[in-house]
């Protein structure tokens, strides 16, 4: 097998902080100042709009180290619940690089009957799923992530790259 990044497979052989900021900062930024909001537009067509400017923002903090190896076009959005729980799930290009987003989930606290009169500012969740490498064997693995704020907890092994399994865990965490 080769490893992530390798011009055998077609991937890029220079990581660019790209994909990592995408999801590590500047969606999980703006969910967080407002979630309202942020499901607002993500929930709806208007999401394309809203991802190229925030690519192009993304573009212009990232670009010196080389261009991005995926467009805002390659991010799909889902949205789903879990339990009673608005949940969008972002599945980010494919993570060539240890850290990087494979997926995206994002709670938010409040029951969605509640979400009508949008009182108060919900307690939101923001779970990654990234790309790892097992420190024993050095091979791809998968780990959950957490963003509390602005601290990174890692939720240990994660699950296999699929929404349904992913979501399964993050339900779990809640």
């Amino acid at each position: 097998m080769e490893p992530a990044g390798s011009a055998a497979n077609g991937a890029p052989t220079n990581q660019t902080p790209h994909h990592y900021v995408m999801a590590h900062v500047a969606l999980r930024q703006v969910a967080m100042a407002s979630p309202y909001d942020f499901f607002a537009v993500m929930a709806t067509e208007d999401r394309t709009g809203f991802l190229l400017d925030l690519f192009g923002q993304v573009c212009r903090e990232c670009d010196e180290a080389g261009p991005a190896s995926f467009g805002p076009g390659d991010i799909e959005v889902h949205t789903t619940s879990i339990g009673e729980f608005a949940t969008l799930v972002i599945q980010m290009p494919p993570a060539r690089f240890p850290a990087e987003a494979i997926m995206i989930g994002v709670v938010l606290g409040n029951p969605m009957a509640e979400l009508v009169a949008r009182s108060g500012t919900p307690k939101l969740r923001y779970f990654t799923l990234e790309l790892g490498l097992d420190p024993a064997t050095g091979r791809e693995r998968t780990v959950l992530g957490e963003w509390d704020g602005s601290r990174h907890v890692n939720r240990g092994e994660g699950p296999p790259a699929d929404p349904g399994e992913f979501l399964e865990r993050v339900a779990q965490l809640l």
